[in-house]
């Protein structure tokens, strides 16, 4: 179960650097959006990131995103944000047991 808790504990660690990496980002370009999944080690496929980019291109602003492949930056990282909340509970049950 420590292991677990570890490799759990690691996963949170990489993805709150890939937040602070997206967060650092000016400007976003597909290459940041590679980075941002490299370094979280999420293993996301590069086709699938790819069409999930050439689909934010067609995002129109809204009230809560300013569209376009600004909005799949957003999406990305209240994703990472999300996850981490997630492992966190989880890594706590675990730690429980």
């Amino acid at each position: 179960m420590e292991e677990i808790v570890n490799r759990t504990k690691d996963t949170i660690k990489n993805y709150e650097k890939a937040v602070i990496y997206l967060d650092g980002c000016n400007e976003f370009g597909f290459d940041n959006l590679l980075e941002s999944h490299r370094i979280a080690g999420t293993g996301a496929k590069e086709s699938d990131l790819c069409e999930n980019w050439s689909e934010a291109k067609l995002v129109l602003p809204g009230p809560n995103n300013e569209g376009g492949v600004r909005s799949l930056q957003k999406i990305t990282r209240d994703s990472l944000t999300s996850a981490i909340t997630e492992f966190q509970k989880l890594v706590e049950t675990m730690q429980k047991l």
